[in-house]
């Protein structure tokens, strides 16, 4: 079943393969918040399981954690007379409305990546992401008018058939499971 992953990994690293508006910062970032992303996947469902807390309770929790880390953050660096950088941010409405949907959008998305954690594997909920990924490439390409040549294009359809080669190598192996105990149970009667 881990030969299913590869496509799905080679598939991803074509569909950003050259893009000519390449950071090293940028690249950092989005390797720690890929790093991120995959712990908080891998251990969610376990570390749910361990607290006894719901999905929704321990997104929530994560926020007020995350808030209260910014929050004091934030006034160090008031504290310090740093400029703050909201107010670049949030300096016009426009902005603001921005702002406030994105953290709207990111809330929706972690509540609902908490509840599905609770109902697949962590293998399964990382796989699921890699799908979640390339739909914002694809996205972004489209609401930023950048063309996706034919590398980029294929890297989207190979990542996306790996998605569906380790699901349908998955359900084969629940039947097959399944399909062994049924005759086992009917063995032991």
């Amino acid at each position: 079943m881990a030969a299913t992953l590869i496509p799905t990994v080679i598939g991803v690293g074509l569909s950003a393969w050259a893009d000519t508006e390449f950071a090293w910062e940028g690249f950092i970032a989005a390797w720690i918040s890929t790093i991120s992303q995959a712990l908080l996947n891998v251990t969610s469902k376990s570390s749910i399981a361990e607290s006894g807390l719901s999905g929704e309770r321990s997104q929530f929790m994560l926020v007020t954690i995350a808030a209260l880390l910014m929050l004091s953050g934030n006034i160090v660096s008031e504290y310090m007379r740093y400029e703050p950088i909201y107010d670049k941010i949030v300096s016009n409405d426009r902005s603001r409305a921005v702002l406030i949907l994105t953290a709207l959008a990111y809330h929706v998305e972690y509540v609902l990546n908490f509840i599905v954690t609770e109902n697949v594997s962590e293998v399964h909920f990382s796989v699921l992401d890699v799908a979640r990924r390339l739909s914002i490439i694809l996205a972004g390409a489209l609401l930023f008018g950048k063309v996706l040549t034919a590398l980029n294009v294929f890297g989207v359809v190979l990542a996306l058939f790996g998605v569906l080669l380790f699901n349908h190598v998955k359900r084969r192996e629940a039947t097959a499971h399944a399909l062994l105990a049924e005759s086992s149970a009917k063995k032991m009667s």
